[in-house]
């Protein structure tokens, strides 16, 4: 379960299924919560979309869409059967700027310019990083 301070208008997930993939399920609220014990929601909530996906897909990204207009303040995604999530990502319909800037996987394992590991110079391709 993921849940968050103020209502959010979700526009999907993005989970990267493992080795083991199975049906699973996501619902969406507005308020409720479940319990310590993971199982009981007290209080209920408003469930505001239930989206299923019997894809079975393994060892790649998979996305979720949810309906237009869906707005919640918590998540439950519910494996229906063994499956192994690595990643998940909720993604909001939010025009405002964020603080996370977009970088490509050279800028991550290169690190910030000027400080530049050697065999990150503008010479080395892509395919020959260490």
């Amino acid at each position: 379960m993921f849940e968050w301070q103020e209502p959010l208008a979700l526009d999907k997930l993005r989970i990267f299924i493992g080795e083991i993939g199975n049906n699973y399920l996501v619902r969406t609220y507005l308020g409720g919560r479940l319990d310590e014990t993971g199982v009981i929601r007290d209080p209920e909530g408003v469930q505001t979309a239930l989206v299923t996906d019997d894809r079975r897909k393994i060892g790649q990204w998979v996305e979720v869409h949810f309906p237009a207009g869906t707005m919640a303040d918590n998540i439950e995604v519910l494996a229906l059967g063994t499956i192994v999530f690595y990643e998940i990502e909720i993604h909001a319909r939010d025009d405002r700027p964020t603080a996370i800037q977009r970088l490509q996987w050279r800028q991550i394992k290169c690190g910030p310019k000027g400080l530049e590991r050697p065999a990150c110079s503008k010479s080395s391709s892509p395919q020959s990083l260490p």
